[in-house]
């Protein structure tokens, strides 16, 4: 079970088979809660992602283990994927935000991470991982949503809404971290 007291594991696949998750929109999207089953396939597109980011070949490979999720990480972050016919395409993960780093006296969740298979860029997947990750926080009861982004990333985060909180300390603020209190689904 997540962190946040959601569907437990054991009941992922009773509801994949009852087609619970079956919510498509526009897109032909859905966006569901990740279930050990999909563990690999969430890793390939975090590959697929991590590949088209414009640093050198060897950085990506030695840093693709680091962003992998494993069994662990599912138990304390809640997280998401988005699924087409084609199978996985998209996942978020997400988990309370240390107060150090939100606004003043603003309780948030970080959106640790938005992967998109690279063959759906721009296609409409992030932006409704990102309203499943405000949803995902307003139920929390947190005042925002916090993102660390990937410099690449910047500009899907702005033009999705969130504004770039400033650095202050430069030992200690990710230089791009993005915040929102438009909680709601855009």
């Amino acid at each position: 079970m997540s962190v946040y007291g959601t569907v437990p594991d054991t009941a992922h696949s009773a509801i994949r088979q009852a087609g619970a998750h079956r919510n498509p929109n526009l897109f032909g999207i859905m966006v569901r809660e990740v279930s050990p089953d999909d563990l690999a396939s969430v890793n390939g597109v975090i590959r697929s992602a991590i590949m088209s980011w414009g640093i050198p070949d060897r950085v990506k490979r030695l840093s693709l283990p680091i962003y992998n999720y494993s069994l662990q990480d599912m138990k304390h972050l809640s997280m998401y994927v988005a699924e087409d016919e084609t199978g996985i395409v998209g996942v978020a993960a997400c988990e309370p935000a240390h107060d150090s780093e939100t606004p003043i006296r603003k309780t948030g969740v970080l959106l640790h991470g938005i992967y998109v298979r690279l063959d759906r860029h721009r296609q409409g997947v992030g932006a409704q991982l990102l309203c499943k990750a405000r949803r995902h926080a307003r139920r929390c009861g947190a005042d925002g949503l916090l993102v660390k982004a990937h410099s690449e990333a910047c500009g899907f985060f702005s033009a999705q809404g969130l504004r770039m909180l400033p650095v202050i300390d430069s030992d200690r603020d990710y230089p791009y971290r993005f915040w929102t209190e438009r909680l709601s689904a855009r």
